[in-house]
């Protein structure tokens, strides 16, 4: 978040292509520096194919050498169309939320690229079920490995998804026009760089949600930053003007800061639970890889200082300086691209399993080692990191923080409370995906509810009163040029939408934060969310912080919405929902059956507590617990009503003060005037 300029920027001259820089494209050098170095990597790294012993499977040199060959392919075409679309719907300037100029022709070459993505892609899938059956690519598209890779296996799903994902995001980008269209393709295409993601090192890991969170969350990072970075580099070389770099370079830069941030972040993560050691940094070729990464990552990180500190501040007399510095980074970007495809086709170290048998077992359910039996300080002190909440808890108090900051340089003050409502929310939503709830969620249907309830219905409460919505309209900027729809207008066109409209009224509200209970637990979707440990725990606990948000948001939220409801209505929304989220938690308190049963019975009762005990104990819990929001609404409403009606007070007699300054009377005055004749004639 940044501050409101008081004059805004001049607007942009026209677009003029310029066809001497268009015949010079930056595109085949970083193809040629990445091809070269996963070559040499895939050399010397150890990750070339290697001849099978005899008697073993064969997929041969076409398979050994043409899949890391693809898959880098794949990932070009990938940061290509993530790269255009983040500039067409974010960098370049935009004409009252239209797509013009660059930023328009930006997104249709986005949609070539994702069409070479989705190629690319679909023989990356081909070639990867020849390497995990064994056979020639001709050879298993025969037999009936292709139907069982394509159903069955996790990375033939996984890479089947990418492709039809980006086959879509290629559809859509032909026929998008507005800045909000791009968006929802940009989001679309982010989505589809993960499901590859989800198997690999990552699902290998010793703590699974944790590697496949902090993978995740690198390469998407990654990709937006080079991605960013080569298509303002394309916006340079075709066209003569410098107006478009000038608005769009500074924004990047900041959009930059926060991805370098969390690549280094989430890379060391990552490295840390493949290696594990720092013996295995430094003697395994595995570690040799990880610190070339690291050292192209430092590499960029200081160019990225020079930009900041010795190009933006003149880009507007030389553009020339940006594009020079730019394409190193960019040919910096490429090489590591290359070294990621080869790490990948490396093998990791595998650390020495001391773990009892037992413990084993339950690692393969759960993805990490099972925590000790539960105690009330075991609850307080262990701990289960969830990368994907603690990347979103880290973010949304930064920017929070810096809102805030910029608040108080502008001079303008901020309430205190809605400050330590935030994040007190934060917090607790922290602690029930990453603490003592979130390890034993896992294990135990009760600590299950328990975290739901407290996601649902205590931390939600906490972060609408800190009323983020309107901090970041009073924070956010508006256009860079008289015609742009900027971050702020495009926020208000959002709060003033129809989907928002349709979603913040009391009854669907009400309805997706009770009826989700019943869809959820009561239908085999429990059974297979908990069943995967790789996002279906993090999509659950979402699920359950989202809905509840947008319900309390409908009742006690101070931000802008499209819906106010008078406070008595809401208290009356309130009496309404509850019961049935009662009804509910009786409803798992009488069940005679296991919830989820195949996934419990598989954990087989670590703790001894019995299954179906443990159950009719999380519906007690949710029942117990159902008392706190409703105590907490009603002192938050009880507040807001009242100084709705001071603030009320305060402007009647503001109006007072003005009309009998004016000598005239007043609304108020004639009113009780009115009241004291009615009151007359009653005693006549």
């Amino acid at each position: 978040m940044s501050s409101t300029s008081t004059t805004a920027p001049v607007a942009p001259a026209p677009e003029r292509a310029d066809p001497r820089r268009t015949r010079r494209p930056w595109g085949p050098p970083a193809a040629a520096v990445a091809y070269l170095v996963l070559l040499v990597t895939l050399v010397v790294g150890g990750g070339r194919p290697e001849k099978p012993a005899a008697g073993l499977p064969d997929a041969g040199p076409v398979t050994g050498w043409g899949l890391p060959l693809a898959r880098l392919l794949a990932d070009g075409a990938a940061v290509a169309t993530v790269g255009l679309l983040l500039a067409g719907a974010v960098l370049l300037a935009n004409r009252e939320g239209q797509l013009r100029g660059s930023a328009f022709l930006g997104v249709r070459l986005a949609g070539t690229a994702a069409a070479a993505w989705a190629s690319a892609a679909l023989v990356q899938t081909l070639l990867t079920l020849s390497d995990v059956f064994g056979q020639p690519p001709l050879e298993a598209l025969s037999g009936s490995a292709l139907h069982e890779f394509l159903t069955v296996l996790p990375q033939g799903r996984a890479l089947v998804v990418q492709v039809a994902l980006a086959c879509l995001v290629a559809v859509l980008a032909r026929f998008t026009t507005s800045v909000r269209g791009a968006l929802l393709v940009l989001a679309l295409a982010v989505g589809a760089v993960t499901p590859p993601l989800l198997t690999g090192h990552a699902a290998g890991a010793g703590n699974h949600m944790l590697a496949v969170s902090s993978l995740v969350v690198h390469v998407v990072a990654a990709v937006l930053w080079a991605g960013g970075l080569a298509a303002l580099l394309w916006v340079w070389r075709r066209t003569t003007t410098g107006a478009p770099l000038v608005l769009a370079v500074p924004r990047y830069s900041r959009i930059a800061i926060w991805a370098a941030v969390a690549v280094g972040a989430s890379g060391v993560v990552s490295a840390w639970l493949r290696l594990g050691s720092v013996e295995a940094v430094l003697s395994s070729q595995y570690g040799g890889l990880v610190l070339w990464k690291a050292a192209g990552f430092a590499l960029l990180v200081a160019f990225g200082a020079r930009m900041r500190l010795a190009v933006l501040p003149r880009l507007a007399d030389s553009r020339d300086a940006f594009a020079r510095l730019a394409a190193v980074e960019v040919l910096v970007m490429a090489g590591l691209v290359g070294l990621a495809v080869a790490l990948a086709r490396t093998p990791t170290p595998i650390p020495t399993d001391t773990a009892p048998a037992t413990a084993s077992l339950l690692r393969s359910i759960l993805g990490f080692d099972p925590p000790p039996a539960p105690t009330p300080l075991r609850y307080l002190t262990e701990y289960q990191v969830d990368g994907f909440f603690l990347t979103f808890v880290i973010l949304a108090g930064a920017l929070y923080a810096v809102g805030v900051r910029t608040m108080h340089r502008r001079g303008d003050g901020w309430p205190v409370g809605r400050t330590v409502s935030w994040y007190a929310g934060l917090a607790v939503v922290l602690y029930c995906t990453c603490g003592g709830l979130a390890a034993y969620s896992h294990l135990l249907f009760s600590a299950h509810m328990m975290s739901h309830m407290v996601l649902s219905m205590v931390a939600p409460i906490f972060l609408v009163l800190g009323a983020p919505v309107t901090l970041a309209l009073r924070t956010l900027p508006n256009g860079r040029t008289p015609e742009e729809r900027g971050p702020r207008q495009a926020l208000l066109a959002a709060l003033h939408s129809r989907p928002v409209s349709f979603f913040t009224h009391p009854l669907v509200a009400g309805g997706i934060f009770v009826g989700s209970l019943f869809a959820l637990y009561f239908t085999p979707l429990f059974g297979y969310l908990m069943g995967n440990h790789a996002l279906g725990h993090t999509l659950m606990a979402a699920h359950f912080l989202a809905a509840g948000s947008l319900f309390f948001y409908v009742l006690v939220g101070i931000d802008p919405s499209p819906r106010k409801l008078p406070y008595l209505a809401r208290i009356g929304v309130l009496f309404a929902a509850m019961p049935f989220h009662a009804f509910f938690s009786i409803a798992v308190m009488s069940t005679t059956s296991l919830l989820a049963a195949d996934y419990y019975e598989e954990l087989g009762d670590p703790y001894g507590r019995g299954l179906l005990d443990d159950q009719h104990l999380g519906g007690g819990l949710g029942w117990g617990l159902g008392e706190v929001p409703i105590a907490i609404v009603l002192i938050a409403v009880f507040v807001a009503w009242t100084r709705a009606d001071e603030r009320e007070a305060r402007r009647t007699d503001r109006a007072a003060d003005r009309a009998s300054a004016r000598g005239e009377e007043d609304e108020l005055a004639a009113y009780n005037a009115w009241l004291r004749q009615m009151n007359e004639r009653g005693k006549r």
